[in-house]
């Protein structure tokens, strides 16, 4: 079942950038990867399926909705965001900024329940932070931090998860830790995932299509190991590779001096 759909979508920052024509979509419990290099437009793009920018045409519809003609606390009920950078002003505790997440399901000054407690406890152990609750958030690591940014955003309940750069400044062990738990999630809670990142040998690993992206337009959409090829890779990153097998698995091994 289709939960998110981008149709004809393009948007520009002046004459400086331009995302153009771009049509994609995601099925609950699938995973798409944005890859492209910096400032290819892939926050921007993520940004607009958010509707936090709006594009001058084409639609973005989430879960069969208009995503532009929604109230912002309705279209919160239905995304869940993970941004590449989040430092709070205060030392909240890890409980504390999972039940954020909450937010969006009460009133004006209404308290949160017992049930927006018991869905923030489950979220933080989906992800295993539940060890963690009553500790500061801002005593915890990098990889930390995002797992329980992740676990705010499930805490939400939505059907699609959108995450920018989610392995931007981890270390080797925490990027895998993240990228394997965004892959587990969703196809355990079904959710359609899109996310950004850099490197294609964890759109290759992690994603079940991917949406190849350089200088505002999607260059290639398709299976991993069809869009991530050495002719696609030159094209949008002006480097040769080398795409080889290992264990039913594929790896991209660069073949020049940078």
């Amino acid at each position: 079942m289709e939960v998110v759909r981008v149709d004809g979508l393009s948007f520009s920052y002046g004459l400086e950038f331009r995302l153009k024509d771009i049509s994609l979509s995601v099925d609950r419990g699938e995973v798409l990867v944005l890859l492209g290099p910096n400032g290819c437009g892939k926050t921007t793009l993520l940004k607009c399926i958010n509707a936090l920018l709006r594009p001058e045409r084409g639609s973005v519809h989430i879960d069969g909705r208009d995503a532009f003609r929604m109230e912002r606390n309705e279209l919160a009920r239905l995304v869940g965001y993970v941004p590449q950078v989040h430092s709070p002003p205060f030392p909240y505790t890890v409980m504390d900024i999972v039940l954020m997440g909450r937010v969006s399901c009460l009133g004006i000054f209404q308290q949160p329940s017992g049930r927006d407690y018991a869905k923030s406890e489950e979220a933080l152990a989906l992800v295993g932070m539940d060890r963690l609750r009553d500790r500061p958030y801002t005593q915890i690591s990098g990889g930390e931090r995002q797992l329980v940014l992740v676990a705010r955003a499930i805490a939400q309940e939505p059907k699609v998860l959108l995450l920018d750069e989610p392995t931007a400044h981890l270390d080797f062990k925490n990027q895998l830790m993240i990228l394997r738990m965004v892959r587990r999630v969703a196809k355990d809670k079904g959710l359609g995932v899109v996310m950004s990142l850099h490197d294609p040998n964890h759109a290759l690993l992690f994603s079940d299509s991917v949406a190849l992206m350089g200088h505002g337009v999607v260059t290639a959409l398709g299976r991993p190991e069809e869009v991530v090829t050495a002719a696609n890779i030159k094209n949008v990153y002006g480097m040769e590779i080398e795409v080889v097998d290992h264990k039913k698995t594929k790896f991209v091994v660069p073949l020049q001096d940078l």
